[in-house]
């Protein structure tokens, strides 16, 4: 018969050692149950990755859920690990807030999980709510010390967007993965082959690397989804829109559509980040007349150039017919 000693530590030893949390190995299962959500195939296969592989790297097409799934990932973490720290980042603050902060914010609401959120993108847990456990940050792209003192037993980095967010930011986040609990998860489209983001998804980089074509979603596929969900992925008709208005050999086509990086070849001329840069930068006015040129080198490729005056095209000013030539021609042609 156990002592009266041994009894009284078999009835407390659970308090003293509690066991570890079920969901710990099994993000899936922790988001049906907890959130009551539904995770199609990809976004599961991506958090069943960070279980396993220390570094975990996802290209994706437009609108698979991607930053929906990474947000369940940051949210899954605190609430089944001792000693949980959560460290997110991406090229802009609007991109840290507006988009996966505010995925982490309703999947605490709807788990009704422990702590609190606040507006500035962080999480507090412990008594009274002060123990700070997980932030958003846009550090400067040349900041290493940023992401500097966090210590944690149980740290998970994500780095969203991840194509436009430098070397030298991905070099502080290993200053944070040192322990083997650790885990880095870097999501984005792969829109520019020449960022650290196309190395580190490169054969033997040491990555556990995903691709998620807009082929791999439930549209094409006919994977079995609530019917609520397929309206938030991307759509066969876009796929269907842009295979016309940009055609499937496209460097945007393959980083949009294929979820792969583009090929750089003689005739590869502009990236699909420098288009989307183009188009949301704010035009100057000026009186001054504005010569733009693109100049030919070889290939197949035409030498463009434009005269534009005031505030260009479609504004106040004009722009003229664009002069070309290729540098095979003897004359430029209109």
């Amino acid at each position: 018969m156990p002592s009266p000693r041994a009894s009284a530590w078999q009835t407390f030893a659970h308090l003293l050692d509690p066991p570890e949390n079920p969901y710990a190995g099994d993000p899936v299962g922790w988001v049906n149950d907890r959130l009551g959500e539904f995770l199609w195939s990809k976004q599961r296969e991506i958090l069943e990755a960070v279980v396993h592989h220390r570094y975990v790297a996802v290209k994706s097409a437009h609108d698979t859920g991607k930053s929906h799934g990474a947000s369940r990932a940051v949210a899954w973490w605190l609430d089944t690990r001792e000693d949980p720290f959560a460290t997110t980042t991406a090229p802009t603050t609007k991109q840290v807030h507006a988009i996966l902060w505010r995925y982490i914010g309703q999947a605490h609401r709807k788990g009704n999980l422990s702590g609190r959120i606040t507006l500035d993108d962080e999480w507090y847990m412990g008594p009274g709510g002060k123990e700070l456990v997980a932030f958003g940050r846009k550090p400067a792209d040349h900041d290493q010390s940023a992401f500097q003192g966090i210590h944690a037993l149980n740290p998970l980095i994500l780095v969203d967007e991840a194509c436009g967010v430098p070397k030298s930011i991905f070099d502080a986040v290993d200053a944070l993965a040192t322990n083997s609990n650790a885990r880095v998860l870097a999501i984005g489209n792969p829109d520019d082959p020449s960022s650290h983001f196309a190395q580190i998804c490169k054969r033997g980089s040491g990555w556990h690397v995903i691709t998620v074509s807009a082929f791999d979603t439930p549209a094409y596929t006919g994977e079995h989804v609530p019917e609520e969900l397929l309206p938030l992925l991307v759509s066969p008709e876009w796929v269907e829109e842009r295979k016309i208005r940009w055609g499937v050999m496209s460097p945007i086509y393959q980083s949009k559509v294929l979820g792969e990086f583009p090929d750089l070849s003689d005739d590869t001329l502009i990236l699909p980040k420098w288009i989307e840069a183009a188009q949301k930068r704010s035009i100057q006015r000026t009186k001054r007349p504005i010569i733009a040129a693109d100049i030919a080198r070889f290939g197949e490729d035409e030498t463009v150039i434009m005269r534009r005056e005031g505030a260009g095209s479609g504004l106040t000013g004009r722009t003229t017919r664009p002069t070309r030539w290729s540098p095979r021609a003897t004359s430029p042609r209109r």
